[in-house]
């Protein structure tokens, strides 16, 4: 006699949720084949969930199925099911603590079963992967939410948001289909001084988060590994690297008015495509990451909000797989004469706080270390002179606007300011990280450059040009209309995030071709610095210092030892100090 058992079981493409099933003993397998379906079984672990689903647009939720009947023996279950000739349709296997395996197929009536082993879901699923070669050079684990530009979202008591999650990369079986599936996502809520808390907000397994008191919350969303077996480059998708973790402010509670942060980034390099960045001035939460030298240990950010504001930091504590937050200070938070702040941002995630006497705001804000080679192309083993062709190789810059199925698939290159010329990289859209080409600036030194200053290169930011929606044009997706293909999109072009001044020694020669600066060992600190800077050199070597713009603004001779220089006089900003053939980026 044949048992039926139905599947309780459920598939946003945003998340995953073991519903598990009872494991029925059957011996007679179900034969409803018919001229348009046929009966398709699928064996997995009997501890195991499977969900099989149909796809409709992207990022909208799958159309799920339940099995006409479940054949049980011990170990491993057989499902059977009904499917459609000709239909494509996805599955995913998951177990608590063991990595999902997912795929797709194409049902025929000659289709071989599917069989899931038990040892296809072995593995962490909190593994890590930076090999950026993995993937097919794909391999960047980000996420992206529909949040808005600043991440802070404003609720009332009572109040839900249904949260969008994408990983980026997308696990597509390839660029021009693109069809995903996602990874299981995790959510995590805590109050202002990073601990978990649970009274403001909620969110459940489906990313729906509900208003449940008024107050102020941080969400923290990352996501697991995934075996997708028909991705292009998979099986193996790494789990969410920390720095990147998805994280956003919800306040609830009276309404207030957003407090003017003055947070802006590339204002002028984007003026003239102003409407392909949603956030238009604005910096972006998501998009816009700001890299600083790994040596400086943070990036150095200055904004003017409105009057009166007072201004906290909290910075992200990344340990192992995980981040976190340890509460709002004053710590890294500097206030300038100006009435301007600069803060100091962390690898991850930051969140700036802006509190005046009637309202607050918050801002997300990403930073990242970045490291670079400077290479002479004309003589490889010499010092950089006039007329030399020199590169600068980045490990590693990303790119800012991940290929997003059905919204973005753009191209993306470095830019930097030079002397009075523009110096980029080669373009590229979909392996931006793993691309030394993409990742190396190549330029000439002037022939006539003027050695007593470095040849400088600043501004630096990160183009990105393709057809898509609007750059922030993500944060439009629902689960219930999802994304179709979208043959009718835009060019758009925007500058994106900001890369450290690099300023390079030139050195003129005598005759004999011998460089008339011998190399020289530097320390300058503190950094950033107020009044004064100390400088220890083992020679004596003229020092100057410039702006990174190339104005000099301090000249003097250092002496071997230890020497102090006056630099009170200076604005708040960014300098270069260049000593003999040393040079060190600086910040008042």
């Amino acid at each position: 006699m044949k048992k039926r058992f139905t599947l309780s079981v459920l598939m946003a493409v945003c998340m995953f949720v073991p519903i598990m099933a009872d494991s029925p003993s059957v011996n007679k397998v179900p034969d409803n084949s018919t001229a348009t379906q046929s009966v398709y079984s699928i064996q997995v672990p009997a501890e195991a969930t499977l969900v099989v689903g149909t796809k409709t647009a992207h990022f909208k939720r799958f159309t799920t199925l339940s099995p006409d009947s479940i054949v049980g023996s011990g170990e491993t279950d057989v499902r059977y099911f009904s499917l459609a000739a000709s239909q494509v349709y996805n599955y995913r296997v998951s177990q608590a603590s063991k990595v999902t395996y997912a795929g797709t197929f194409k049902m025929s009536s000659t289709l071989a079963p599917l069989s899931i082993p038990a040892e296809l879901l072995e593995g962490d699923p909190r593994r890590i992967d930076r090999d950026l070669k993995a993937n097919s050079n794909f391999n960047v684990a980000d996420i992206l939410l529909n949040i808005n530009e600043r991440g802070h979202l404003k609720l009332t008591t009572g109040d839900s948001y249904q949260l969008v999650t994408i990983r980026a990369w997308q696990a597509v079986d390839n660029i021009i289909n693109n069809y995903f599936i996602d990874p299981d996502y995790r959510y995590r809520v805590m109050n202002e001084e990073g601990q978990a808390d649970a009274t403001v907000v909620t969110v459940d397994h489906s990313g729906r988060l509900s208003a449940v008191g008024t107050g102020t919350a941080i969400v923290l969303v990352s996501y697991d590994a995934i075996n997708s077996s028909t991705a292009a480059g998979g099986p193996f998708f790494g789990a969410l690297w920390p720095e990147n973790t998805g994280v956003f402010v919800v306040t609830v509670g009276a309404q207030q008015a957003d407090v003017l942060t003055g947070m802006k980034l590339n204002e002028a390099a984007n003026a003239a495509t102003i409407e392909s960045k949603l956030a238009g001035a604005a910096i972006d939460a998501e998009l816009d990451v700001l890299y600083y030298p790994e040596a400086d240990g943070a990036y150095a950010y200055t904004f003017t909000p409105e009057s009166g504001a007072v201004v906290t930091l909290a910075k992200p504590v990344i340990t192992g797989d995980e981040l976190s937050y340890s509460g709002f200070s004053a710590n890294g938070v500097v206030p300038n004469t100006d009435g301007s702040f600069t803060t100091q941002l962390v690898n991850g995630p930051n969140i700036i706080r802006i509190a005046t006497e009637t309202a607050v705001s918050y801002q997300v804000l990403r930073a990242k270390p970045v490291t670079y080679t400077l290479t002479n192309l004309s003589a490889p083993e010499a010092a950089i002179h006039p007329g030399d062709e020199v590169t600068v190789l980045f490990n590693s810059v990303f790119h800012p606007v991940h290929k997003l199925a059905g919204v973005y698939n753009m191209s993306a290159r470095i830019s930097y300011q030079a002397a009075t010329s523009t110096v980029t990289g080669a373009a590229n859209q979909y392996t931006f990280a793993a691309t030394a080409k993409a990742q190396t600036l190549t330029f000439t030194i002037p022939d006539n450059w003027d050695t007593t200053q470095p040849f400088l290169l600043n501004g630096g930011a990160i183009l990105a040009s393709g057809y898509g929606d609007p750059y922030g044009g993500h944060r439009g997706i629902t689960l219930e209309k999802g994304k179709d293909v979208n043959f009718g999109a835009l060019m758009r072009k925007a500058y994106f995030g900001a890369l450290p001044d690099i300023a390079i020694p030139v050195q003129s020669s005598i005759s004999t071709g011998i460089d008339q600066h011998p190399a020289v060992r530097l320390q300058v600190y503190p950094n950033p610095f107020t009044e004064v800077l100390t400088v220890q050199t083992d020679s004596a070597v003229p020092a100057r210092i410039y702006t990174v713009s190339g104005q000099l603004v301090v000249e003097t001779t250092l002496q071997e030892g230890s020497n102090r220089i006056d630099v009170s006089n200076l604005a708040q900003g960014a300098y270069v100090i260049h000593c003999g053939d040393a040079i060190q980026r600086i910040v008042k």
